[in-house]
């Protein structure tokens, strides 16, 4: 969330944290999902996959087994 507050995109930011929990915790299982400050969702996992979903706007429901880059609102 501090990282997200600092400018950080939501992707970056999600993906730090779950770096800093894998250096802290053997082998957890978790996933994260934030949603930065210009509306783009980032999520990170430590699993091989991890489903994700968000609303979008207009109430359209989006879904995806691993976040590879920034998603934006629409």
């Amino acid at each position: 969330v501090d990282a997200v507050d600092a400018g950080t995109p939501a992707l970056a930011a999600a993906r730090s944290a779950i770096a800093y929990l894998n250096e802290r915790i053997p082998d957890p299982d978790a996933g994260l999902i934030l949603i930065g400050a210009d509306g783009r969702v980032g999520a990170a996992h430590t699993t091989q996959a991890m489903p994700i979903a968000w609303l979008t706007a207009d109430g359209q429901i989006r879904t995806a087994m691993r976040c590879t880059t920034d998603l934006q609102f629409e």
